[in-house]
């Protein structure tokens, strides 16, 4: 299943498990949109209280109406909580508090003098890292992504039946909520050729705020280089307090440029000193992984499935949506192969395997996915008419001598067969296909 009630199912699972319970992601990924809908859920109940707080807006506001420090806010919050029902805490952005290293504490101790009146307590944001380091606490995470490409159909198909010049941002937000809802899920028709939804897909990226404006080339270019803006000065720079804000956009620039290749911090380095930018391979590092905290890159670490290993050493990077990569490396029309690897790399995420990078010898496979009960290799090609390149997609998965999945995925249309045992498989199917 491939839609936002996997997300909701979670939630529902980890109620009242006495564990916090964190819910990350990348910048308008949809993370309060699924939130909300299981708010909705928990507000049918009479029994149940909700405390929602924006922490970013709300806690401004109460500080502004009540005339309060930070450090008093958990007494206020605290006196929302009944001790006769259910108590649903939920904290949306709880990092943009100034002082929630000591809000946190205070709010926890609150909430412990109340041992006898039951409190949920949800925090959503972007990274949760700091909290977990600087608390010892027992958490459940649930990872948000951005829209699978039948998440993105379901939206399209919901907003082009709406004049968005003529509804309220409150009725977009109502569209959202529905498209949650696996009852009204949209349906895949065999019959019907995606191709030109999978080009504005690609081009523009899976953020679910694209739906809520027109569908004007310029202004969706202009909204996703906004949300970029915002992740990169926001949630990297400020929350990290980045002094060589030209070095990181250097950083950027060259994984983005080799997306899908594997990665040296001595080759960055080099590119870097090209540019005048001296670093060394321990800073470059630090700033990759500030990046993934940010959810704007994935690393994937190499499998050596001879030898049944995991390498440490040259990991591949995907950029967690390829509506920003074009929105700073530019827009095209063409799809090249490492795009159409991370689209597809994205996918196995929201299928919730485990992802590696296969190596066997000195050849390559683009994934080797794994569950508990099993295991698939993927070769991503773009076409199978360049026979060399089919070649050798082959070649590596013919030298894998298990009885497990191989598969190839192709943006060639019509080409459900196989050959030797390697399914060949189009890549948009694929895409759609129930997991």
């Amino acid at each position: 299943m491939l839609n936002r009630e996997v997300y909701i199912n979670d939630l529902r699972k980890y109620k009242d498990n006495n564990k916090i319970k964190l819910i990350s992601g990348m910048r308008q990924s949809g993370k309060t949109s699924i939130v909300k809908e299981f708010v909705k859920e928990l507000e049918s109940d009479r029994n149940n209280n909700i405390i929602y707080i924006e922490c970013n807006i709300d806690c401004d506001l109460l500080k502004l109406k009540n005339n309060l420090e930070d450090s008093e806010l958990p007494n206020l919050i605290n006196k929302k909580i009944k001790t006769n029902k259910n108590n649903y805490i939920f904290f949306d952005e709880i990092q943009d508090l100034h002082n929630w290293k000591f809000i946190l504490p205070e709010l926890l101790s609150k909430i412990n003098e109340n041992n006898n009146i039951i409190i949920d307590l949800y925090f959503i944001g972007i990274n949760f890292k700091r909290l977990k380091n600087f608390f010892e606490l027992e958490y459940n995470e649930i990872k948000v992504l951005p829209l699978s490409f039948r998440e993105f159909l379901e939206l399209k198909y919901e907003f082009n039946k709406t004049n968005l010049n003529k509804i309220t941002n409150k009725e977009k937000e109502e569209i959202l909520l529905q498209v949650l809802d696996k009852n009204n899920a949209f349906k895949v028709s065999s019959n019907k050729d995606y191709s030109k939804e999978f080009k504005e897909y690609v081009k523009y990226g899976s953020l679910p705020i694209l739906f809520e404006y027109d569908n004007k080339n310029n202004i969706l270019k202009n909204l996703v280089f906004g949300v970029y803006n915002t992740i990169f000065l926001q949630d990297i720079v400020k929350k990290n307090s980045i002094k060589n804000v030209i070095l990181l956009e250097r950083i950027i620039k060259y994984t983005l440029l080799n997306l899908g290749n594997l990665t040296s911090s001595k080759n960055l380095c080099k590119y870097l000193k090209k540019d005048c930018k001296k670093t060394t391979p321990t800073t470059v590092l630090d700033y990759l992984k500030i990046l993934e905290e940010s959810h704007l890159f994935y690393s994937v670490r190499r499998y050596d499935i001879a030898k049944d290993k995991e390498l440490k050493t040259l990991p591949k990077y995907y950029v967690g949506d390829t509506g920003i990569n074009n929105s700073i490396m530019g827009f095209s029309e063409d799809i090249k192969n490492n795009i159409l690897e991370n689209i597809v790399f994205l996918n196995l995420l929201h299928r919730n395997y485990k992802i590696r990078v296969g190596k066997y010898n000195n050849k390559e496979i683009s994934f080797v996915v794994r569950t508990p009960e099993t295991r698939k290799y993927y070769q991503i090609c773009k076409t199978i008419n360049d026979k060399e390149i089919l070649k050798e997609k082959c070649e590596s998965l013919e030298l894998i001598k298990d009885n497990y999945e191989k598969i190839v995925l192709t943006l060639d249309k019509n080409v459900k067969m196989e050959w030797k045992g390697i399914k060949f498989v189009n890549i948009i199917d694929f895409l759609l296909e129930d997991d």
